[in-house]
């Protein structure tokens, strides 16, 4: 099984710079954004971390593939 999606559990500034790469190498990045910051919603979207709402549903994307 090949990974295509990482779960980024901490999307401030070292998780969104974490996510930049794995972008940039053609992984797909997903965080849990609810009840988190402006600043690291913005973070996340400059990066290209799509947002799952919830840690449960992060979960539950990862255990679907």
């Amino acid at each position: 099984m090949q990974i295509q999606t990482v779960g980024i559990l901490s999307p401030g500034d070292m998780g969104q710079a974490i996510a930049a790469v794995l972008n940039q190498n053609g992984l797909k990045t997903i965080a849990a954004l609810d009840d988190r910051s402006e600043r690291t919603r913005q973070l996340a979207a400059a990066a290209n971390i799509q947002d799952v709402g919830s840690l449960t549903q992060l979960v539950i994307r990862h255990l679907r593939k």
